[in-house]
């Protein structure tokens, strides 16, 4: 089974993927799929408050971890980590 990428690839036209591909759906030759259908992992359909709090939360986690490590190479350079090896 091909995928919708695969077969605009072997079809060789020039019109652009997203046109192509609303032609080939309403001709039949593909199916429709509705992005509110995707599931996840487990097989439940993802909310938007959940795909939200996914993403405030590991935004918040990359802010921590950079400020984390902006700290660390602060004290190591004004040199306030002596005794403490900071050699990788």
């Amino acid at each position: 089974m091909s995928s919708a990428n695969q077969k605009y690839k072997m079809s060789g036209t020039s019109k652009p993927f997203k046109e192509w591909l609303i032609e080939q759906q309403k001709e039949g030759q593909l199916d429709i799929h509705d992005e509110s259908s995707y599931r996840n992992a487990i097989g439940n359909a993802l909310s938007v408050k959940e795909i939200s709090d996914r993403r405030k939360r590991n935004i918040f986690i990359a802010v921590g971890i950079s400020l984390a490590i902006y700290g660390i190479y602060k004290l190591s350079k004004s040199g306030k980590l002596e005794g403490v090896d900071t050699s990788l």
